[in-house]
């Protein structure tokens, strides 16, 4: 297995491990006060690959088991129990955070359990309910229905879905604002697993029906290539004509972010190193990264301290993560009971 992962994943453990690197930079903003046009073409354009390419991983490895044993329910269950209950725990962390330290009360409890289904219970978090719910779905759905008809139907969904995000100002246009206008007054964003997350999961899960040997490494480059030249042009016209409400989805994000996994899954640049850790690291790093940066604020706040620049909050949010990555292997090879009975 550990063979497997080298050969096959290498590359794709890596890529999650910048990915979650990329999600503090649109957390944090480092190049922000060195220049405003660099920061949004990093922050709005290159970065935004990141959590597609989470979602195509998680449906990718989600439906390899699948693929190999069916569509069980326990395997279902295990993958779910293991989101949920890291999601939940995270939620606990972030709690004071998100309804204010000094404001719990029953409404903003309220208001966190419907965080918890709807959005997310930080602004990080939402990747879990978007995650959970898209599982769900295209687990259900593909009993019925073939990948591909998911894939397509949901493509659609995703063009939808658009409206309420980087091409907002262009639902007026074509009569559909007050729609998108009324869905944002409830759910706020379209970002989210029924508009965004399913179709990158089940591209992924495709993506894990079909050997990875067939494909032909070249035209994915120049596919690649050419997808990268019509993401530019998007995010240009995006920016330039001022369409967006948020830069989340994009309509060459998903074929480019496919094309990148694909390329990575055939990849074997890091094939002699064992990077199956980076997986948790990446997740460690994702899940971690707002709490220093909460907790500067804070801090800084009770001290009536100056506030750190973009790029610093960057280094105390990846260092401080780096950091709890040690902590946490040097926590988990402790025997803990063997304290207690010595």
């Amino acid at each position: 297995m550990d063979n497997e992962t080298k050969t096959n994943y290498s590359t794709i453990d890596f890529l999650k491990l910048i990915g979650s690197i990329l999600v503090i930079c649109i957390h944090t903003h480092p190049f922000n006060n060195l220049s405003e046009t660099l920061d949004f073409w990093h922050i709005n354009m290159l970065c935004r690959i990141a959590v597609p390419f989470f979602f195509i991983s998680s449906g990718y490895f989600f439906y390899k088991k699948i693929h190999n044993y069916g569509h069980q329910t326990i395997i279902l269950k295990k993958y779910l129990y293991r989101i949920i209950r890291l999601y939940l725990f995270w939620s606990m962390i972030y709690f004071p955070f998100y309804v204010g330290f000094s404001h719990i009360n029953l409404n903003s409890i309220r208001m966190f359990i419907m965080g918890f289904f709807l959005n997310g219970t930080f602004y990080h978090l939402w990747f879990f309910p978007a995650l959970i719910s898209s599982v769900l779905l295209v687990y259900f759905l593909s009993i019925r229905y073939s990948l591909k008809t998911i894939i397509i139907s949901f493509s659609i969904i995703y063009i939808i879905g658009l409206f309420g995000d980087s091409y907002y100002h262009l639902s007026e246009y074509f009569g559909i604002k007050s729609l998108i206008d009324f869905y944002r007054s409830f759910f706020v964003y379209t970002r989210n697993g029924f508009f965004f997350g399913v179709l990158y999961v089940s591209i992924g899960a495709y993506i894990s029906t079909i050997n990875p040997k067939t494909f032909n490494s070249k035209l994915f480059s120049t596919g690649i290539i050419f997808c990268s030249v019509f993401y530019i042009s998007e995010v240009y016209c995006v920016k330039t004509f001022q369409l967006a409400s948020d830069y989340n989805m994009y309509l060459f994000l998903f074929p480019l972010s496919s094309l990148i996994f694909i390329k990575a899954l055939n990849s074997n640049i890091f094939k002699l190193y064992n990077t199956s850790r980076f997986r948790d690291y990446s997740t460690l790093i994702y899940v971690f990264h707002p709490l220093p940066i909460e907790m500067t604020k804070i801090i800084c706040f009770k001290f009536s301290l100056s506030k750190p620049t973009s790029f610093e909050y960057f280094i105390i949010s990846l260092t401080s993560s780096i950091l709890f990555i040690y902590l946490y292997k040097i926590y988990s090879k402790i025997d803990f009971r063997s304290l207690y009975h010595k």
